[in-house]
């Protein structure tokens, strides 16, 4: 039996400089990742989206994530990633969980966690009982028992009720009397739900051999209690009624008896009702709501999408599909109809969303097939830009739980796919093509055979067996001419600004630049002359403006530090830099000059990357035996020192030299040249 847990209170931190370490712990923890396989965990980009994936409630603010915790729900399963998410909580935070109405105190501290539960004594206590006699009466007045033999709930009577009246241990007249002596037809429990309700809401979704045999005695108690004097239209804190769950179960014997005795719908959320006929999908449903409230005629549209988008615990049928057919040939709705405002179809929120959206949300073939034959356009959008096709091909979101459900339905994506949808970017910049890169290769073999068809060049799947030559000519940008051996950059690589044109010439060995790396301005001037060696720079690097004038001279070890004279120049060849490195370190003369300003902010000699300003004692230094107090009087240099670092490389937007980059830009651009 699942266990019920709800949080009591948190106050749960974790800091925004830490959020990005915690998602990786996570990602890379197999106790999470493996057990949780289903939820896909791995695609997740921030650790929002896993705290969501986990049913976990938090807010999102400029501190970071606070107040985290499990809402509320059968199946707590966040005990798995307390000992992940540990060591970046904050210090001395808790958590009060309770399960099944048992506390207990989730502390943080010193990067782990502790467990404890409440003790007995001070949680009578609270409540304003002693323990020390166990037999003293009740706080509630007149009602005497046993601490260790407390009155049975509401629920537990009706269990009980049920069962020695099925086992037969009760015939009617029996089971009447307890109902009468217990109050079971007048009482509620601790959410306002009345027996009535309770047993009505129990049976809303039963079915199979099992229940319909023992139906007759179900419907028999339902009876007793109506005529003990049961509130017909008591409602739960939800504002659901007995006929609302009367008709969630389509016991139409039940409905029409309520009805014979008042019950009515009038005070039910429009909301539940519309989410009631929505997850039915019957038509039944649907006229009596209508006939009895004439409720809908503003929300038909929000009725229908949620209908096309609820797959009723995963089936797809054709019951649904001519319940759509109802909404729009029988009801007169648009099938491209939008609903403007958020509607949520399963994990994901979505705005201007169209039926269409919606049953490839849900994975509704049926429907979807439907809607196209009766004219649903495949290439609108919604607010986020995601296509229909969006929602076939992979996850839109990290939220998006059930895209490994909708990846198995390479029939839905050949009804929805055409060749123009195939690369149409939503919002984030990723196409239906993108998307199923990750987990759907039916669906990238599908798009390959129309784009095929249709002439188009597809872009080359680059693995760990590709080897051979991958080339880009675009009609206007850069254009390339890579190489691969066994999924890894090999040999020369080339650039160019346009054709025939050279932007950038590198030399790769086994998936590392090695050898000279060259690149050219338009003009066909030299811009950078470097070597590489096993990936990394060594000799002299030198940076060059258009009219051939130096701009930047960096020298390398063999171990690719910086090592020797380093200079940077302004624009009007005046020194900017001049610094002396030893195997990575600041060690000599050193000028750095404000150009703009005409201010020198260092002129200094260093050793070991502090200045002669600074007392440091070098075999002391190497060693490790400076203070702290030493170290924290030089911060300001020391800053300086990574400042300067910053300034001695190769640039942000020179970055053939880094494989994984230099990779993901040749993917990125491969998908891209899809039209």
């Amino acid at each position: 039996m699942s266990v019920y847990s709800e949080c009591v209170s948190t106050n749960v931190t974790i800091l925004k400089n830490n959020l990005t370490k915690a998602l990786d712990a996570v990602k890379h923890s197999p106790s999470v990742t493996d057990i949780f396989s289903h939820l896909d965990i791995k695609s997740c980009t921030h650790l929002e989206g896993v705290l969501e994936l986990f049913e976990m409630s938090f807010d999102a603010n400029r501190k970071g994530l606070t107040n985290i915790g499990y809402s509320r729900g059968d199946d707590d399963n966040s005990i798995h990633l307390w000992p992940v998410l540990a060591p970046f909580v904050e210090e001395g935070c808790e958590l009060i969980m309770e399960h099944d109405g048992e506390r207990e105190t989730v502390r943080f501290s010193n990067g782990g966690f502790s467990i404890t539960p409440d003790d007995e004594e001070e949680y009578f206590e609270e409540d304003g009982c002693s323990v020390e006699n166990e037999h003293e009466e009740n706080c509630e007045e007149g009602l005497g028992y046993d601490r260790a033999k407390q009155a049975p709930n509401l629920e537990d009577l009706l269990d009980q009720l049920l069962e020695d009246f099925v086992k037969g241990d009760l015939d009617s007249s029996s089971m009447k009397r307890r109902i009468i002596e217990n109050k079971i037809a007048v009482r509620t429990d601790n959410e306002g739900c009345t027996a009535l309700l309770l047993i009505l809401k129990w049976i809303s979704d039963a079915n199979g051999e099992k229940f319909l045999s023992l139906y007759p005695k179900i419907k028999e108690i339902v009876y007793v209690l109506l005529e003990s004097g049961v509130n017909v239209n008591q409602q739960s804190e939800d504002g659901e009624t007995a006929l609302y769950y009367a008709l969630a179960g389509e016991r139409w014997d039940i409905v029409e008896e309520l009805v014979a005795r008042g019950a009515i719908l009038v005070n039910c959320k429009e909301y539940n009702l519309i989410e009631l006929v929505a997850k039915k999908a019957s038509i039944k449903v649907l006229d009596f709501i209508r006939a009895k409230l004439g409720v809908f005629k503003r929300n038909q549209t929000r009725c229908l999408v949620l209908a096309c988008g609820n797959d009723r615990n995963g089936s797809d049928t054709q019951q649904r599909a001519e319940f759509v057919r109802y909404f729009i040939e029988d009801l007169g709705l648009k099938v491209n109809s939008v609903v403007k405002t958020s509607v949520r179809v399963h994990d994901i929120a979505c705005k201007n969303i169209t039926p269409l959206i919606a049953a490839a949300v849900a994975g509704n073939y049926y429907v979807a097939e439907y809607l196209i034959g009766a004219g649903a356009d495949v290439n609108m959008k919604d607010a986020s830009g995601n296509l229909a096709l969006h929602y076939c091909a992979g996850p839109v979101s990290d939220r998006d739980s059930r895209s490994r459900l909708r990846s198995n339905n390479l029939e839905l994506v050949k009804l929805i796919a055409t060749k123009q949808c195939i690369n149409l970017k939503n919002n984030q910049g990723k196409s239906p093509y993108m998307l199923a890169l990750k987990i759907n290769k039916p669906a990238i073999d599908h798009f390959n055979s129309l784009l095929a068809v249709a002439g188009v060049n597809l872009p080359t799947e680059i693995n760990d067996e590709f080897s051979g030559c991958v080339k880009l000519t675009p009609r206007e940008g850069l254009a390339y001419s890579v190489n691969y051996v066994s999924g890894k950059l090999h040999g020369e690589q080339l650039f160019f600004h346009s054709e025939n044109n050279p932007f950038v010439a590198i030399s790769y060995e086994n998936g590392n630049p090695h050898g000279e790396y060259r690149v050219w301005h338009r003009s066909g001037a030299i811009l950078l002359q470097s070597q590489f060696l096993k990936g990394k720079p060594v000799g002299e690097a030198a940076f060059y403006s258009e009219e051939g004038q130096l701009i930047k001279k960096l020298n390398f070890d063999e171990a690719g530090e910086l090592h020797g004279r380093q200079l940077i120049m302004n624009g009007a060849n005046e020194m900017a830099v001049d610094a002396t490195y030893r195997h990575g370190y600041l060690h000599g003369k050193v000028f750095f000059k404000n150009t703009k300003e005409e201010k020198v902010l260092i002129d200094d000699e260093y050793a070991y990357n502090f200045p002669s300003s600074v007392p440091i004692d070098i075999e002391a230094l190497k060693e490790g035996r400076v203070s702290g107090a030493t170290l924290g009087a030089a911060r300001t240099d020391l800053l300086f020192v990574v400042t300067m670092k910053g300034l001695l490389n190769f640039g942000d937007t020179l970055f053939f030299h880094k494989p994984a980059k230099l990779s993901a830009f040749i993917k990125k651009t491969q998908l891209e040249s899809i039209h």
